[in-house]
């Protein structure tokens, strides 16, 4: 005997449904939008993340993601509403902070910008790219001073060789008596004070244990490549790969040794 089911029974079936098919679309959705963004199709991804923050408003992603494709459209000031709903959101995801602070800078809101660069470090004190977006508004602003001890702490902290190099560069290129500090790296530098860092919802920015030795070796490899010293450089990277214990970072280093070693 088939039992047939209630307007109720209906009602919530159909919720279920509807929640399920919700849920699938707006995935879909979001990873074609996603898709638009690495190919350089900004305003189709727009479009997407349109449908997407309709159908789920809570989706952090596609807020924030809105908010990149419409920055890279010119669009900086609907951007800064879309990074501002996504922190209301998640207001302990350090990225979300530095893409509004981004978006300030481009704004010339620069004491916005340090404010949003300088909650992020809070959020995570090893997220060396905030440090670095700080010092750029800080340069902005006036004070070369505080832009540089930005930089030369995010490079000293960044453990992507390829990521330190271009740091070196862009703060080169803004502001050339930087690059004095960054060769000041020593070989191994103090211990770090720990800082115990808030809870994060984005676990790919916590905070990790000091890399002292690995982390300056590095740096000061990077440092002695751009200055034209390859042998050095090499010895450096060398001597930080012995050390270096995480797998991703060895991995870099060897990608960036391997090419410095086939260009003798």
């Amino acid at each position: 005997m088939v039992r047939k089911l209630g307007l109720a029974g209906l009602a919530a079936l159909l919720i279920t449904l509807t929640s399920c098919a919700t849920a699938r679309t707006t995935t879909t959705d979001l990873d074609l939008g996603n898709q638009y963004l690495r190919d350089g199709r900004h305003d189709a991804a727009a479009q997407v993340y349109d449908d997407v923050v309709r159908l789920d408003p809570q989706n952090v992603a596609a807020w924030n993601n809105r908010g990149i494709a419409r920055v890279r459209l010119g669009q900086t000031v609907a951007a800064l509403g879309d990074y501002t709903h996504a922190i209301d959101l998640s207001p302990r995801d350090p990225e979300l902070y530095v893409n509004r602070g981004d978006a300030y800078v481009l704004l010339g809101n620069y004491d916005y910008a340090i404010q949003d660069f300088t909650r992020a470090t809070q959020l995570a004190p090893q997220y060396a790219k905030a440090y670095f977006n700080r010092g750029t508004a800080r340069l902005r602003n006036g004070d070369r001073e505080g832009a540089q001890a930005d930089w030369h702490y995010a490079i000293s902290i960044e453990p992507d060789p390829w990521a330190q190099a271009a740091m070196v560069r862009s703060a080169g290129l803004g502001a050339p008596p930087v690059r004095a500090a960054v060769n000041a790296i020593p070989s191994t530098l103090p211990p770090r004070t720990p800082v115990v860092a808030a809870p994060s919802a984005s676990p790919r920015f916590e905070s990790a244990a000091p890399r002292l030795d690995a982390t300056a070796l590095a740096a000061r490899g990077v440092t002695r490549h751009l200055n034209g010293d390859r042998a050095g450089a090499v010895d450096d990277l060398r001597a930080a790969l012995a050390v270096e214990t995480d797998t991703t970072r060895r991995a870099s280093l060897e990608r960036f040794l391997r090419v410095l070693e086939e260009t003798r």
